[in-house]
């Protein structure tokens, strides 16, 4: 494994965003299709879930008497539910590593087709859910571990030094600051995560996360700045679509204020909030389809670039290929 050397080293932030932005609209047809089939499996979830709490809401409502049969019933239709979810989601996550997957064989001078990729692809859906389980868990985990191990040291040096001290209030931003650097450094670290699992023969989780863990580690300073980079420029969309549900809000917050006082009935405001959140929820489904592209084309011109600098002389990325 080749170590880092001024002349094999990983790109730039700065470089990354901008092979990632030239990479995003080389195949950008493509690439939203996908991105749209994606999309689309979140919604089965989303509608089951609005037609079930109507449903139940409406048989509880007007039935009174059969609260228990109802009740139980509902539990077997929303444990059916649960199984769509993790059936809906393991079809988007598959088809968002699609788009890494396509991206990278851009990249490489091999690109595929849609079918071509999905194909090899397919057979690994479930294994892309739990993928995002592992490394959910992985950072729960350890970011728990970590809250813990810190409120257990500053509560031993209040104790020693007391509350008020100024040692015990340096102790505790240096070991807060210690823990967000650690939590930060780990998401980093596991950003790359399924892309060896869409790209590469592993044929198993573990190994994907292990990969991703192993060329991502040495260049988590660069890959930490290309994320916020690549943040600032998609944040402004996700806070765009929620402009609808914050104007709903600020319009119907004094009603809610005079409705928990019991002077108003609050099913108006209610109903307002929910239909402006549901909005929100269709409008960030929507914008997903143009900005999940970018963040996967972004995944696999890090794991590109990790790869060139970790197995080899640096792999060059092909102009042809991004025209």
């Amino acid at each position: 494994m080749a170590g880092s050397s001024s002349s094999n080293r990983p790109l730039n932030a700065v470089n990354l965003l901008s092979a990632a932005v030239k990479l995003y609209r080389s195949r950008l047809n493509q690439l939203l299709s996908v991105a749209f089939t994606a999309t689309l499996w979140n919604l089965p979830p989303l509608l089951a879930a609005l037609v079930l709490a109507g449903v139940t809401g409406f048989v509880i409502t007007t039935s009174p008497n059969s609260v228990g049969l109802v009740s139980l019933l509902s539990i077997v239709l929303w444990l059916g539910w649960i199984v769509l979810v993790l059936y809906c989601y393991a079809k988007s996550l598959m088809n968002t590593a699609l788009i890494s997957r396509l991206a990278y064989g851009e990249l490489i001078s091999h690109p595929e087709s849609i079918q071509e990729s999905r194909g090899h692809l397919d057979r690994k859906t479930w294994k892309f859910l739990w993928t995002s389980v592992l490394v959910g868990l992985i950072l729960f985990v350890v970011s728990f571990s970590i809250n813990i191990a810190v409120a257990i040291a500053v509560s031993l040096v209040e104790g020693v030094f007391g509350e008020t001290s100024a040692l015990a209030g340096l102790v505790s931003l240096v070991l807060n600051l210690a823990a967000l650097v650690t939590a930060y450094w780990l998401q980093v670290c596991l950003f790359i995560s399924e892309v060896p699992l869409a790209v590469e023969t592993k044929n198993s989780s573990v190994e994907s996360i292990r990969r991703g863990w192993e060329l991502s580690r040495g260049a988590a300073g660069q890959i930490f700045l290309a994320i916020m980079l690549a943040g600032l420029i998609t944040l402004p969309l996700i806070i765009l679509a929620f402009i609808p549900f914050i104007l709903t809000l600020i319009a119907n917050i004094s009603l809610l204020v005079v409705a928990s006082q019991g002077q108003i009935p609050a099913q108006a405001a209610v109903v307002a909030l929910l239909m402006s959140l549901t909005i929100s929820i269709l409008l960030v489904l929507f914008l997903s389809i143009f900005i999940i592209p970018f963040w996967q084309s972004l995944k696999a011109l890090i794991y590109f670039n990790l790869r060139g600098w970790h197995e080899g002389p640096e792999l060059q990325l092909r102009d042809n290929s991004l025209n």
